[in-house]
């Protein structure tokens, strides 16, 4: 597809500023003042949880429901070739994931905030400073985020409810991460707040400068294909230039 910004050049530019910016996790580690809310003992049953929920785990697992989602909603949409062409979805979501965890790092490394599970109240010792904000809430909201967008700039059609299913589980799994994540004693609720916004930027912003365009509704039998933004439905980009679809036609 043309990709971001309706340019292949854009494209290539976005997901290689994305996919560096996971790289600000090897700035060292600040050590700032800036205490937890209150301090809070580990709780490893949490944590453990919040790893699926989110995390590198969690986040491939949203990876595979988006795929599954999307390419539900194409199908029902009418849309030649939908698990192809619902690969751009996973495509942007894997972008909004990597730059979600790249400012979420960066801000990690120059604010130095103490975990609860790490500080001393009687003495203001810290053994753990990359608390603000949470990575955990960042990347699973950044899921989250683009389907916010994505389901924003959908039509509502009988496909529209599969593209508002795929936003409620990652909306979800945003809240119970964030939960999980401030019980466990790894974040403060400032630091999953934050992280939540993070993601969610990240993810709007990446699906924005790749809008869903409307495609063709496969009249008279015919399957669906992308076309004018007269159409019913929303899949990738609009054919502005050269067009590839993902299946290799052009």
């Amino acid at each position: 597809l043309v990709g971001a910004f309706d340019h292949l050049g854009g494209e290539i530019a976005t997901g290689a500023f994305a996919a560096a910016t996971p790289s600000f996790y090897f700035l060292p580690q600040q050590k700032g003042t800036w205490g937890p809310f209150e301090a809070r003992p580990f709780e490893p049953i949490s944590g453990s949880v919040s790893d699926l929920t989110a995390a590198s785990a969690g986040s491939a697992i949203q990876l595979g429901l988006g795929f599954l989602f999307e390419t539900g909603y194409l199908a029902v949409a009418g849309l030649e070739s939908p698990a192809s062409n619902s690969l751009y979805a996973v495509m942007v979501e894997t972008e909004s994931l990597l730059l979600a965890t790249g400012v979420d790092a960066l801000i990690k490394r120059l604010v130095g905030r103490c975990r609860p599970r790490a500080y001393d109240p009687r003495t203001s010792a810290c053994r753990e400073y990359d608390a603000f904000p949470s990575g955990h809430t960042a990347s699973i909201a950044a899921f989250a985020g683009a389907r916010v967008a994505r389901t924003a700039l959908t039509p509502w059609n009988e496909a529209a409810p599969i593209r508002v299913s795929g936003l409620v589980v990652a909306e979800a799994c945003t809240v119970v991460t964030a939960i999980l994540r401030v019980t466990s004693g790894s974040h403060s609720w400032e630091d999953v707040l934050v992280g939540a916004l993070v993601g969610h930027a990240a993810g709007i912003g990446l699906e924005l400068i790749h809008q869903p365009a409307r495609f063709g509704d496969g009249k008279d039998g015919a399957p669906a294909t992308i076309a004018e933004p007269t159409d019913v439905a929303f899949s990738a980009r609009p054919p502005q230039g050269p067009y590839v679809s993902w299946a290799g036609s052009f």
